[in-house]
C-alpha cells in the first residue's frame, strides 16, 4: 500500500530518478508520447521543465495514453539532476499537473483504468451477458489492437450505475493496446445490438474521451504536492460547462487517491 505525506522542497536534486504522480486532460493532447506539430502530454511536460531550468535527461511513463484519454495519477519517471516541482506546476497548462513526488518506486502491480459511458444501458441483460461470453470464451485477452505489447492475464472488470452514467473499470497488471476500449466497444454494440456479437475480430475501439487512467498501484511513499492538488480541483471547478465530465473525474478522484 502507497503511503502519503505532504511538503516539498523547491529543488530536488537527483541522485538517479525521481518518480512523479501527473493529472492530465486528455481532450487536447494527442497522446502521452512526444510527436512533432501535435500537442503532446510528454512535450508540455519537457517544456515546462526546460522553461524553470531543470537538469532532466531522460522521462518515462508507466502508462502510454493515447490522444483523448485522461489520467488522475499517471506515473513518470525522471532522470537527470535537478528538478523543480513547484516550479514546473506553475508553468505547466492548466490541465495537467504534478500532484505527488517520490524518490523511490518498488514494483508495480496493477492499473485501474475506468470507462465513463454517458447514458445508461439500453440492455443492461445484453450487457452482462455478452460480458459473461467475454470471460467465457477468453475474450478479455482477444480485444486489443496488435502491434503493441500484448495483455497480462487476470483482467477485472467491475461495473458502477449512476442515474447518468455507466462506470466500467479495469484492473490487471498490463493492458495490450486499445484493449479497454475494445472490450466496451464489445459491451456498447452488445447494448446496442440486444444480443452479444457473436465474432470478437470485428470490433471497433470506443472513442477515447471517456477513458480514464485512474490508478497505478505501487509500493512508494509518496509525497503530497498541495499545490498540485489545489491546481488540479480549480482546474475541475472551472469545467462546469462539461458537468458530466467533471462528476466522473471527481467521483474517481475521492474513490481511489
Amino acid at each position: 500500500m502507497s503511503g502519503y505525506k505532504s511538503g516539498v522542497p523547491q529543488e530536488l536534486k537527483l541522485n538517479g530518478k525521481v518518480y512523479f504522480k501527473l493529472f492530465y486532460d486528455g481532450v487536447h493532447y494527442a497522446g502521452w508520447s512526444r510527436q512533432k506539430d501535435k500537442p503532446t502530454v510528454q512535450g508540455a511536460l519537457e517544456s515546462a521543465l526546460l522553461k524553470t531550468g531543470c537538469e532532466v535527461k531522460r522521462i518515462k511513463a508507466f502508462s502510454r495514453t493515447d490522444a483523448g484519454v485522461s489520467s488522475l495519477s499517471q506515473i513518470i519517471a525522471l532522470e537527470g539532476f535537478s528538478v523543480r516541482p513547484l516550479a514546473v506546476n506553475r508553468v505547466l497548462p492548466n490541465d495537467v499537473a504534478i500532484t505527488h513526488y517520490a524518490t523511490r518506486l518498488g514494483e508495480v502491480s496493477s492499473k485501474t483504468y475506468v470507462y465513463v459511458k454517458k447514458g445508461r444501458w439500453l440492455h443492461p441483460e445484453a450487457v452482462n451477458e455478452a460480458y459473461s461470453k467475454l470471460n467465457r470464451e477468453g475474450g478479455l485477452s482477444k480485444l486489443y489492437k496488435r502491434g503493441g505489447a500484448p495483455p497480462s492475464e487476470g483482467c477485472q472488470i467491475e461495473f458502477l450505475s449512476t442515474t447518468t452514467n455507466e462506470f466500467i473499470f479495469f484492473r490487471a497488471r498490463g493492458f495490450g493496446y486499445q484493449q479497454v476500449r475494445r472490450i466496451v466497444g464489445y459491451l456498447t454494440l452488445a447494448d446496442l445490438m440486444g444480443t452479444p456479437p457473436t465474432q470478437f475480430s470485428s470490433i471497433h475501439s470506443a472513442k477515447p474521451r471517456g477513458l480514464i487512467l485512474v490508478k497505478i498501484d505501487d509500493d512508494a511513499n509518496w509525497v503530497m504536492l498541495e499545490e498540485g492538488l489545489i491546481k488540479v480541483t480549480r482546474y475541475l471547478s472551472s469545467k462546469i460547462s462539461d458537468l458530466d465530465w467533471l462528476l466522473s473525474l471527481y467521483r474517481c478522484m475521492f474513490a481511489f487517491i
